[in-house]
């Protein structure tokens, strides 16, 4: 007798996020991230992540359905292919941030994995809805064009449309009218409309209703922020989203190359006297250390940030000490209030990330420049100090991202990878001194900008 088929407890608990009809197109780890964080984020962000998750279900087993080829060899290119980053086109939705929340959880092994699964099943989307929109237009270039009439019939067919014209005035405008309905999305002006798929509806609201809860939310938490006056200590704030993106921050960081690299590059070889490659060497020196620095610094806050807020709820009466309590507490207490912890220590630091960069750069020109580089801040050129400062704004912008995002330097004497770097005054195949790092926006993610190399 044949052994019944195990079903995953996850599934059978919650059989609504995995209908039979799609069970070889399952994906476990993002299966279980969406459990996982059912109690960690709001239900409308459950339920739009959820429906998306379905909807890619689905069209995958659309694909393997009515075009098998295609199916099998999408499967076989996603097996031939190693590349770990992933188009930045599918690293959107609703889906994707839910994924990404988990960071901070017992779940957080699972992001890769998740992640390869959605853009494997947003992969099979994009085939399925390329192929349909080919047949549709193979299908309209077959129909075939009516004969061609003898003079004689047009002529009475023109007649007799001529008559029927004068005798349905109301038929005739509407057909000379610009019918809304026959327009493309692309040619629509405001005020009018176009017809869509149902399934396309019902995405696209979830779509808004999930940005207008989001607007809501940071509106109602940035209002104070919004309104505080600029003042000595608060002229680091980040009040502009735009600024805090991870586009313009990669761009604000390639600016800063041509910029106040150079700036600090004359410095160093004509107010110092120091060699070409010297300089070079010293001022990518200044970034690595810069990005270390930020990195433990980020991790260091952040706890420093959780632990706060741990304090007051389990000993609302008296001073809170020692971590050792929340370790007392019940495991799926403790994994609630890390989780909420963390999202709201996030959350607060990214809207007031400007605060700490004065007196990081303040320390790091201490603890590093100081006494690991041997430096007299005092001899040193202003545009060298400026250079520092810069660097530092911007990278600590970078580690504080969520996901955060990475920066990488060439390495000497490796073949040059062009798609990631440019080369410094002369092309070449061999890296002799990398100069600039390459700006991605997370690990494993799409380049952003790239860096810059000086070959043999």
């Amino acid at each position: 007798m044949e052994a019944p088929k195990r079903v995953p407890a996850i599934v059978a608990t919650y059989s609504s996020l995995h209908p039979l009809k799609y069970e070889q197109h399952w994906r476990e780890n993002i299966t279980d991230i969406l459990q996982g964080m059912r109690r960690l984020v709001s239900k409308v962000d459950i339920d739009v992540a959820e429906a998306e998750y379905l909807e890619l279900l689905r069209c995958e087993h659309l694909l393997k359905d009515l075009y098998p080829g295609k199916y099998i060899a999408l499967k076989r290119s996603r097996m031939e292919n190693s590349d770990p980053t992933h188009p930045m086109d599918y690293l959107t939705g609703v889906l994707y941030h839910i994924i990404q929340n988990a960071q901070e959880t017992p779940l957080s092994y699972k992001i890769p994995a998740a992640l390869n699964e959605m853009v494997s099943l947003k992969r099979s989307q994009e085939v399925l809805e390329k192929h349909q929109i080919e047949e549709q237009d193979k299908g309209r270039k077959s129909k075939k064009s009516p004969k061609a009439t003898p003079e004689k019939d047009k002529r009475k067919l023109k007649k007799d449309k001529q008559s029927y014209s004068e005798t349905n005035p109301e038929e005739e405008k509407f057909k000379n009218s610009d019918n809304p309905r026959s327009k493309s999305p692309d040619k629509l002006k405001d005020g009018e409309w176009t017809m869509v798929l149902f399934d396309d509806y019902l995405k696209l609201k979830s779509t808004i209703e999930f940005q207008r809860s989001k607007i809501a939310e940071l509106t109602s938490r940035l209002t104070h922020t919004l309104n505080i006056k600029p003042t000595e200590e608060t002229t680091y704030i980040t009040n502009s989203d735009d600024e805090g993106r991870p586009t313009r921050l990669a761009e604000r960081f390639a600016i800063v190359y041509e910029e106040e690299w150079n700036d600090a590059f004359d410095a160093l070889t004509m107010t110092l006297r120091w060699g070409e490659m010297d300089a070079i060497f010293h001022l990518l020196r200044i970034v690595r250390y810069i990005y270390d620095y930020c990195e433990t610094t980020a991790k260091e806050q952040l706890q420093m940030l959780e632990k706060v807020l741990y304090g007051p709820l389990i000993h609302p009466k008296r001073q809170y000490k020692d971590s050792i309590d929340v370790e007392n507490l019940p495991d799926g207490q403790q994994l609630l209030m890390s989780s909420c912890a963390v999202r709201c220590a996030k959350d607060f630091r990214k809207v007031n990330a400007g605060v700490s960069v004065p007196e990081l750069c303040l320390d790091f020109k201490d603890q590093v420049v100081r006494h690991i580089f041997k430096w007299d801040l005092d001899l040193l050129p202003a545009a060298v100090l400026n250079f520092i400062d810069k660097c530092m704004e911007i990278i600590w912008l970078m580690c504080i991202q969520e996901p955060p995002m990475v920066i990488t330097w060439a390495n000497d004497g490796e073949s040059v990878n062009t798609n990631y770097y440019t080369f410094y005054s002369r092309k070449g195949e061999i890296v002799k001194q990398p100069v600039w790092p390459a700006v991605f926006l997370q690990h494993g993610g799409p380049l952003l900008t790239r860096g810059v190399v000086v070959p043999v």
